[in-house]
């Protein structure tokens, strides 16, 4: 795999185990970082996920409404304004009033960003196929299974819908060509999934996050473990890591403390607090796992850990 931007371990150190091989809260999340280093690695980030999900239904069907857009590319109320503000800025849409109702803006794209779209569909397209190929006959399975969750009957979730009946004919092909072709693409279903899993776990607790979580156990499972492989298998890039660190330190949850065999190493220990919120937030961790695979079947659960493992060694090994 292309390089993951992760500080590579000295000689002496070997990464800790892995301690969330079953946990889908952690493999959606680092799955996902997978794809958007993958793809960025690769082809660039010229524009970021959410932006290219509410162009690509745009493009698609010229002066489409922005509740729709919404529904198409999957974001809350709040998110679609912010994003449609932001790419009026860069001049890659404007945004005009229905004459037909004042209330509902339409949105049109710039020729440049459409051919933006296509070109980073295809950048998409072909990081899919990298990913999915990595589970061989498995890979049709795990874009349902995710399909599944990512468009599930909750209306907790954004979801997208199809076309509503009486929709003029040429628009609800343009809406469904969008959806088809983002609606089985691993990139979008692991963002989705990726966001109500972050949605579940802030509903139950607001202030501390599930890296947060992740950091606090793997400290705590290897002891004088550094600040370097704490971030490596955790899959975050350095400054990430050095933050994360600097505000667990600031709250007196984690030590820090210069390695004897290599100065330059930080090494890192839980303290009773941190050892305590820990076990509090294992506890937010299963209910938000349980929550975040109860459409699924026995076998489907299995099925989707699995995968995302595969997808999370493979990547590793490619690293490696």
């Amino acid at each position: 795999m292309v390089s993951l931007d992760l500080d590579a371990p000295a000689p002496a150190e070997q990464l800790p185990p892995r301690l969330f091989d079953r946990d889908a809260v952690h493999l959606v999340r680092v799955s996902k970082r997978i794809h958007d280093f993958e793809r960025s690695a690769r082809f660039g980030q010229p524009i970021t996920a959410p932006q290219f999900a509410v162009l690509l239904a745009a493009a698609r069907v010229p002066g489409c409404d922005q509740s729709t857009i919404a529904q198409l590319s999957a974001l809350g109320p709040s998110t679609i304004s912010e994003v449609i503000r932001r790419l009026a800025q860069q001049q890659k849409v404007t945004v005009e009033r229905s004459p037909e109702d004042a209330r509902r803006s339409r949105i049109y794209v710039s020729a440049g960003a459409v051919e933006q779209v296509e070109r980073y569909l295809a950048d998409l397209l072909r990081t899919d196929s990298r990913i999915v190929g990595w589970l061989d006959a498995d890979g049709p399975r795990m874009l349902e299974i995710l399909r599944k969750l990512a468009f599930r009957e909750d209306k907790v979730f954004p979801m997208s819908r199809m076309p509503a009946d009486g929709m003029p004919e040429a628009e609800a092909a343009g809406l469904l060509l969008a959806a088809s072709e983002t609606n089985f693409a691993f990139g979008r279903l692991i963002r989705i999934v990726g966001t109500q899993s972050t949605t579940l776990w802030h509903e139950l607790e607001p202030v501390d996050s599930a890296l947060v979580h992740e950091l606090l156990r793997s400290v705590i499972e290897t002891p004088r473990l550094s600040q370097n492989l704490a971030g490596r298998r955790l899959y975050l890039d350095r400054a990430t890591t050095a933050k994360i660190v600097a505000r667990l330190e600031e709250r007196e949850l984690i030590t820090t403390q210069a390695s004897v065999v290599d100065r330059r190493r930080k090494e890192l220990a839980a303290t009773r607090t941190g050892q305590a919120l820990a076990d509090r937030l294992q506890e937010v961790r299963d209910r938000v796992n349980r929550s975040l695979l109860e459409p699924l079947t026995t076998g489907e659960r299995t099925a989707l850990l699995d995968g995302l493992r595969r997808i999370v060694v493979t990547a590793d090994l490619d690293h490696d």
